[in-house]
């Protein structure tokens, strides 16, 4: 085993120990992004689409591309926590990687790059920018009939079939049952 496998093997099993504390693979943690109490984060008015670029800059890195781009898209969803974002990428990049230390480093690389850095203040400045940039914060009840609102207008783009005839979600209170609290 070459030195580099070997600190690659060391730095997989100081990941596993820490499991709880440690997640995904970016060594930086972010504080929640925080809505006064009563209030949920939720899509700016004409903010723009989640978008994602993945991380194909290198041919290790494209096996990785699916995590990256899952990342991204946690990170710009409003009121994602950070970790749960690294702990996302984390799992995907085990998963894709096995046991192939080439790829693993390749994944250490793109979280890197995905995420701006491995500066804590570099990093979680950008994310709570672009949290703010995004996102408002709202009462519960109004977050979700704007909510409402938002499902409706992308059932009537995508879904028709999912609309009553007067234009609202058919099993409302099921679809907020099953997403309460995400």
């Amino acid at each position: 085993m070459t030195l580099q496998a070997g600190s690659t093997l060391i730095f997989w099993a100081l990941l596993a120990l820490q499991a709880p504390i440690a997640s995904g693979l970016s060594k930086v943690r972010c504080s929640r992004p925080v809505c006064p109490k009563g209030q949920r984060a939720i899509r700016r008015e004409g903010a723009a689409r989640v978008w994602a670029f993945g991380c194909n800059a290198t041919q290790s890195q494209s096996v990785l591309h699916k995590c990256c781009l899952e990342k991204e898209i946690c990170m710009r969803t409003c009121g994602m926590e950070w970790a749960k974002c690294s702990e996302i990428f984390g799992k995907c990049a085990v998963k894709t990687c096995g046991e192939d230390d080439s790829c693993l480093d390749a994944a250490e690389t793109a979280d890197r790059l995905i995420s701006g850095g491995d500066s804590h203040m570099t990093v979680c400045k950008a994310f709570r920018d672009t949290q703010h940039e995004l996102c408002t914060c709202l009462p519960f009840k109004e977050a979700k009939e704007g909510a409402s609102v938002r499902l409706a207008s992308f059932y009537a783009a995508f879904k028709p079939d999912r609309l009553d005839e007067n234009g609202d979600v058919k099993g409302a209170e099921e679809v907020w049952k099953k997403w309460h609290g995400r």
